[in-house]
C-alpha cells in the first residue's frame, strides 16, 4: 500500500515538498525584490529612523526559523503590507548574526516583532506568525503611536559583546577605582575563558589585586572564598590557618586580619 504524507492528502511526500519549496520560494522571491526596503544593521537602522523621525520596526528572525520564512512568503509580500511599512523604518535582525541586539531585547522566540516609537520606547511588542490583516492591525497601533511619549518602555541599551579579555579589564577598573569586589565575580564565573584572564591578570596586578581578594574570604559564596584563596596562594601568600568553609564570624574576622597586615605592609604578605 501507497503511503500518503499526511499533511498532504491527496499527494506524496515528496511531490508536497515541492509544492511547499515552490510556494517559499515565490514569496521570497517577492520579497528580494524589495530588499533595500531593509537595513540589515540595528545601528545603522535606529540612526536612520532618527533622521527621517521615523517610527521603527525590528524584525527579529534567524535563517532556521521556518515561521519567519513563512511571515516573508505570507506577509511581507503582500502590498498592502508594503504600503504600510513605508510609514516605518525597517531593520531585520538577525539574531545568529548580530546576538547582542537579540540579547539586548531578551529575545526567546522567533520571530518576533517589535515597535520603536521616535522617542526610542517600545510600543508594539509581537511574538509569533502574525496573519495579513493581525499584522496590519500591530503596524497600525505602531504609527498610531509614533510621535506619543510614553515616558516608559525605553529601548534597552544595545552594547557590543565583550570578550573575556574586555569583561576581565572592565571588572578590574572598576574594582580599583569604586572599590567594589566586581573582580571576585569573575573568579567563579561559568566561562572558563574568564576565569583564566581574570587570574591571569591578578597574578600579572598584585598590588591592586590583593585587597579584593581578602576582601572574597569572608563572601559568603564558597566558590568565591575558595577561588580568592587559591589566586592569593599564586601571588605567594599562604592563608593557612584560613578555612573556606569556616563559620561566618570566622571568616570575617580572618578577611579583617588579613586585611589589617595588608595596609600595615603592602607588599609584604608574601614573605611571611
Amino acid at each position: 500500500m501507497k503511503k500518503v504524507y499526511r499533511g498532504y492528502p491527496h499527494q506524496s511526500k515528496p511531490i508536497a515538498r515541492f509544492l511547499l519549496v515552490c510556494v517559499l520560494a515565490s514569496g521570497l522571491a517577492a520579497v528580494a525584490e524589495d530588499s533595500d526596503f531593509w537595513f540589515d544593521s540595528y545601528d545603522e537602522g535606529v540612526a536612520a529612523a532618527q533622521a527621517a523621525d521615523k517610527p521603527v520596526l525590528l524584525d527579529f528572525t534567524a535563517e532556521w526559523c521556518v515561521w519567519c520564512r513563512k511571515m516573508e512568503a505570507d506577509v511581507f509580500s503582500d502590498p498592502k503590507v508594503q504600503a504600510a511599512l513605508e510609514d516605518f523604518v525597517c531593520i531585520r535582525v538577525d539574531t545568529e548574526k548580530d546576538p547582542r541586539v537579540a540579547l539586548a531585547y531578551q529575545v526567546r522566540s522567533l520571530p518576533r516583532f517589535v515597535v520603536l516609537n521616535t522617542f526610542g520606547e517600545i510600543t508594539v511588542d509581537r511574538t509569533g506568525y502574525m496573519p495579513v490583516e493581525v499584522f496590519l492591525d500591530a503596524l497600525a497601533d505602531g504609527r498610531a503611536g509614533a510621535h506619543v511619549k510614553l515616558e516608559a518602555n525605553a529601548a534597552p541599551e544595545v552594547k557590543p559583546i565583550e570578550t573575556s579579555s574586555q569583561v576581565v579589564d572592565r571588572a578590574i577598573a572598576e574594582a580599583v577605582s569604586d572599590g567594589e569586589a566586581v573582580l571576585l565575580a569573575l573568579l567563579s564565573d561559568p566561562d572558563p575563558g574568564v576565569r583564566e584572564e581574570a587570574l591571569d591578570r591578578i597574578l600579572a596586578n598584585k598590588e591592586a589585586t590583593v585587597p579584593v581578594l581578602i576582601q572574597g574570604l569572608s563572601n559568603p559564596y564558597l566558590g568565591t572564598r575558595i577561588a580568592s584563596v587559591e589566586a592569593l596562594r599564586g601571588l605567594g601568600i599562604d592563608l593557612a590557618p584560613y578555612d573556606p568553609w569556616a563559620t561566618r564570624s570566622e571568616r570575617e574576622r580572618a578577611a579583617s586580619e588579613w586585611k589589617g597586615k595588608w595596609e600595615q605592609a603592602p607588599g609584604k604578605l608574601s614573605e611571611q
